[in-house]
């Protein structure tokens, strides 16, 4: 495979265990067939992953800043875009029913310090969403609000790195069962369907709205 490659549309399919330098992606459709390896510094900014499992071993900037007038990166039904070394999400992902993000064991991912990040359905309308989001290793949130629509699971880190008064706002339940650290920061789960809200601070306080639980633990 190529040392680089720049995608900004159509349809591209990758064969299983190869390897990419850098690959910026702008537009278009990426299979991978298997597992494709990203070893350099890559950006995916528009377009989406249609099929198989990117794995990042480099840099890896992913999401749109919200300039288009359909922002984010789209990870497809079945596909997996997967960190085992240092990526950070500066903008929107967009998942179709069953896509997944996942952050690694020993992996670093990093919310990016700007307005607000998010996980979002494809399809707002979608009542199958089944994404999501697995944190398996060092997640660091940044001055901004950002929102997961998938289900989240976090066996790692969580960090806070910003300021007072920002939030991780989780929509589609989950579980985490490591840690959550830093200074002035809270969390928000809202199911969307059960009218429901719960707020966490990190000394484990919490404030009720709503007459169910969302699907939350840690």
């Amino acid at each position: 495979m190529p040392d680089q490659l720049t995608l900004t549309g159509g349809a591209l399919t990758l064969g299983a265990g190869g390897t990419i330098g850098s690959l910026q992606q702008t537009g278009g459709a990426l299979a991978a067939t298997g597992t494709v390896t990203l070893t350099g510094a890559s950006t995916l900014s528009q377009g989406q992953l249609s099929s198989g499992t990117l794995l990042n071993q480099g840099k890896l900037t992913v999401g749109d800043t919200g300039s288009s007038s359909v922002p984010g990166y789209v990870v497809g039904d079945g596909a997996v875009l997967e960190n085992a070394g240092n990526a950070t999400v500066q903008g929107t992902i967009r998942f179709n029913l069953t896509g997944v993000l996942r952050n690694d064991a020993g992996a670093t991912m990093n919310i990016a310090n700007r307005t607000n990040a998010s996980l979002v359905s494809a399809n707002a309308a979608q009542s199958a969403f089944a994404a999501l989001f697995d944190n398996q290793g060092n997640l660091n949130v940044g001055f901004a609000a950002f929102t997961v629509a998938s289900a989240f699971n976090s066996s790692g880190s969580i960090t806070y790195t910003g300021n007072s008064g920002s939030s991780l706002n989780l929509e589609g339940g989950g579980t985490i069962s490591g840690s959550l650290t830093g200074n002035g920061w809270r969390f928000a789960v809202r199911v969307k369907y059960r009218k429901a809200r719960a707020v966490h601070n990190r000394r484990g306080r919490e404030r009720r709205h709503g007459r169910r639980w969302p699907a939350l633990e840690y």
